[in-house]
């Protein structure tokens, strides 16, 4: 087989458009057994590396460039209960926080795990390989640590629920109750670290009355973003703090079922790009679990979170 510039041209493409459609392993297969591979010349080896090149690159565009919203079907959900809370993503995964567990899922909407927890779990977060869940029992609360595939690493109790989590710079940061319904200014945030000593809690009025606590927190690798219920007129609050709890600015979107900062790739650059969940349908269903999830792609524009476009079809 004569193998030159054109062939390996067409075969990086094959494997760039089989690793797009989510077929890895159909990449990696060609990789080992195609006959320009196995050619043990200057043109086999380029064809090799260009190859990995189109996998590894693809592979980050499979799962970061999403435009489409994804929708999450009622009986992907198998034994995990109540609506959705909240949610992550890392370079693999999406992780859903239901009130009863976490679900893991992949960037095409596909399962792939989940776990229980004892009650209220409140939101998600990841950080280098983890994932951490703030979670609301009686009379107390825990922070929950898993690894990337949801098996258990630590926890910790406390003396007051938790509802969101976020973590910037080695940090833990969490929202702390008890926090009514009942119309209110300030809101207790906590700040652990990484072993989930506790290194201080702050009670920080955002400027604005809420129901409840800090619903959800995320990072951009520089603030913490802090959404709320909102309890007066206008949008869903989000305050803006630094990773000493100083607020910085408050900006309106509405993110109460979770939201996530897409981690820096060839597609997110600038790491302006976010998912955020949301149920779709019946709230009273969406409280038995029985209700879809859409996952929604946001790119953040100043201080503004605009809905990504779909995709030319």
């Amino acid at each position: 087989m004569s193998i030159n510039s054109s062939t390996v041209e067409d075969n990086t493409k094959t494997c760039l458009r089989l690793a797009m459609n989510g077929d890895v392993p159909y990449v990696i297969d060609f990789i080992i057994n195609s006959p320009a591979s196995r050619q043990p010349s200057k043109e086999g080896s380029h064809m090799k590396i260009l190859a990995l090149i189109a996998l590894v690159f693809a592979t980050l565009i499979n799962a970061q460039d999403i435009q489409e919203t994804l929708i999450i079907e009622p009986d992907q959900i198998k034994s995990v209960t109540g609506h959705i809370q909240g949610s992550c993503v890392s370079e693999d995964a999406i992780y859903l926080s239901y009130v009863l567990g976490i679900i893991k899922l992949d960037w095409n909407g596909k399962f792939i795990k989940e776990v229980s927890l004892p009650n209220h779990n409140g939101d998600v977060a990841y950080h280098k390989g983890k994932i951490y869940s703030a979670v609301s029992i009686k009379g107390g609360g825990e922070i929950h640590v898993f690894d990337a595939d949801l098996n258990p690493i630590k926890k910790i109790s406390y003396p007051h629920g938790f509802d969101g989590i976020g973590v910037l710079n080695d940090a833990v940061f969490v929202g702390i109750g008890p926090n009514p319904h009942t119309p209110h200014r300030g809101n207790k945030i906590g700040k652990f670290d990484l072993d989930l000593n506790e290194i201080k809690v702050v009670n920080f009025d955002h400027g604005f009355e809420t129901h409840y606590g800090a619903q959800n927190i995320t990072t951009d690798g520089k603030y913490l973003y802090i959404f709320f219920y909102n309890a007066s007129k206008g949008g869903h609050p989000c305050a803006v703090i630094d990773e000493d709890i100083n607020l910085v600015k408050t900006i309106r979107f509405s993110a109460g079922t979770g939201i996530d900062f897409l981690p820096i790739s060839p597609t997110n650059p600038n790491g302006t790009k976010l998912v955020r969940s949301v149920h779709v349908g019946d709230w009273k269903k969406a409280k038995k679990g029985e209700h879809k999830v859409a996952i929604e792609p946001f790119e953040k524009q100043g201080d503004n979170f605009v809905r990504l476009p779909a995709k030319n079809k």
